[in-house]
């Protein structure tokens, strides 16, 4: 009697074990690709901004190209798997005096 009661408990232990895995998929680590910036950053740029000041608010640009010495971009991504969960471009123009003139936020998704 007592080897049956055994056996059934192991059962039931083996089921709740397999039924706490319903869901048999891996992990997926958020991934967080380009620069980093929140609204509050974007509050604080202004028009006539040198580029030192942009750099100490929003850091350094993804992409600085040399043929666009006057733009600047800055490109943020996160994803979850195959899932996108945010994908932004700031981009960032800049005058003759290489003051900020203005900048443009597009959602890309």
């Amino acid at each position: 009697m007592k080897l049956n009661q055994k056996k059934i408990f192991a059962v039931i232990l083996t089921l709740s074990f397999l039924g706490a895995c319903s869901t048999f998929s891996f992990y997926n680590v958020p991934i967080v690709q380009g620069n980093l910036y929140e609204e509050k950053d974007l509050n604080n740029l202004a028009k006539g901004l040198s580029k030192d000041q942009v750099k100490f608010i929003l850091g350094t640009a993804m992409i600085q190209s040399p043929f666009h010495k006057n733009r600047w971009d800055y490109v943020n991504k996160v994803t979850v798997g195959d899932l996108v969960i945010s994908d932004k471009k700031l981009t960032l123009y800049f005058d003759s005096n290489e003051l900020l003139d203005s900048w443009i936020l597009e959602d890309i998704n």
